[in-house]
């Protein structure tokens, strides 16, 4: 999920919201006509069913959301789960009709709205819980339609979030966006151990000066370094080795 900083609740949650509709938009884009009305079983809702549930619990709870009680007189819970849209525009219309009044209803709100009282079936809630509600509500429902998307997509299926095997990849790829301001004090403070990061061009290298393990017995007499002047001459070397040889 992209994250943008925030410190609104309102406009997390709004987002949330947001990007838990895109998933199912995307899932539901994927599949055959077919499939929105395919169960697993006897007893498992379709992606369409669930889909209808969603769209009327939505509209039973946001409409008139600060004046009314969540469950509205004129809702059918049982009927949600019956008889779907014959088609994918009319499922894909009774979808749309249901976040409607959610973002409608959550656009007008101030921070100051979170502690007002709204109720849902009798129940007193704050503005702040009866979002919290809806939220962990409305992912539930959306992570099922995304299984079921998945299942009946099959090969077909084109992944929504990071594919499978390739989370090494994506690591690599947010190491190499990172925006550059925002590592330049940590690798001013210390060692930058990836090689992609972009805060390195931009910090002064530090070269080390190397120096022997053991004091050298003369001062170096040319710009060789010191490993290569603690060598002993090659002669030198063959005749040890013949020695040895011998």
């Amino acid at each position: 999920m992209a994250l943008e900083f925030t410190t609104s609740y309102l406009k997390d949650a709004t987002a949330v919201f947001a990007y838990y509709k895109r998933l199912a938009d995307r899932a539901m884009e994927q599949l055959p006509d077919a499939a929105l009305f395919s169960t697993l079983d006897a007893e498992s809702n379709s992606i369409a069913i669930i889909a209808k549930h969603l769209a009327g619990n939505m509209r039973s709870r946001w409409m008139d959301f600060l004046t009314t009680d969540g469950e509205k007189p004129d809702r059918n819970r049982d009927s949600q789960f019956e008889a779907p849209p014959a088609t994918r525009a009319e499922l894909l219309a009774l979808w749309e009709s249901g976040w409607k009044p959610l973002f409608d209803a959550l656009t007008p709100l101030t921070e100051s709205d979170l502690g007002r009282t709204v109720h849902i079936r009798g129940e007193a809630h704050s503005v702040m819980q009866a979002i919290n509600r809806g939220i962990t509500h409305t992912t539930y429902h959306v992570g099922q339609i995304v299984y079921l998307a998945k299942h009946f997509a099959g090969i077909k299926w084109n992944p929504l979030t990071v594919p499978r095997g390739k989370s090494q990849n994506s690591i690599l790829r947010w190491r190499r966006e990172k925006p550059r301001s925002a590592d330049l004090n940590c690798a001013l403070s210390k060692p930058c151990h990836f090689e992609e990061h972009k805060c390195r061009p931009s910090v002064p290298k530090i070269r080390r000066k190397l120096t022997p393990p053991w004091p050298i017995a003369h001062p170096p007499t040319n710009d060789l370094p010191w490993h290569r002047l603690h060598r002993r001459p090659l002669r030198s070397r063959v005749r040890s080795a013949q020695n040895v040889s011998s």
